[in-house]
């Protein structure tokens, strides 16, 4: 993998699947193991179109997004949602306040977790989005 190349983990468990996109490998590495010591598998996937490609083949429990490494983009983050109605995307950063992602925060992400992210916080989290 090219560095700074964005890097997208994968994990499923019961028969969904929750994404990680990630610029910096190390921080996707951590999260996928968290999710592997929870009870998740995980891979990687290269990029958004393949996590748009994956999103029609797999049933998709979550996306988790760093932040830090990748400004969200409203209208791509939108578009992903209109096409895949119930999408939660799950936000990661060292900061704990984005006013600029006001807007996003209200309307498109379910939750923000500040950087290193707690498994319990996480399990939390996914858990709530599987009783939805």
């Amino acid at each position: 993998m090219q560095a700074g190349a964005p890097c997208l983990q994968v994990a499923a468990t019961m028969g969904k699947t929750v994404f990680i996109l990630d610029r910096d490998p190390q921080n996707s590495r951590r999260l996928g193991d968290l999710l592997t010591l929870n009870g998740y598998a995980s891979r990687t996937l290269a990029d958004f179109q393949s996590l748009e490609t994956q999103l029609l083949q797999s049933a998709c429990l979550a996306v988790i997004l760093n932040i830090d490494s990748i400004q969200p983009d409203r209208h791509r983050i939108r578009r992903l949602q209109a096409h895949h109605p119930g999408l939660y995307i799950l936000c990661v950063s060292e900061k704990s306040f984005h006013p600029q992602l006001k807007d996003m925060i209200q309307e498109h992400i379910y939750a923000c977790l500040k950087k290193p992210v707690d498994g319990e916080e996480l399990v939390f989290w996914l858990k709530s989005i599987e009783k939805n």
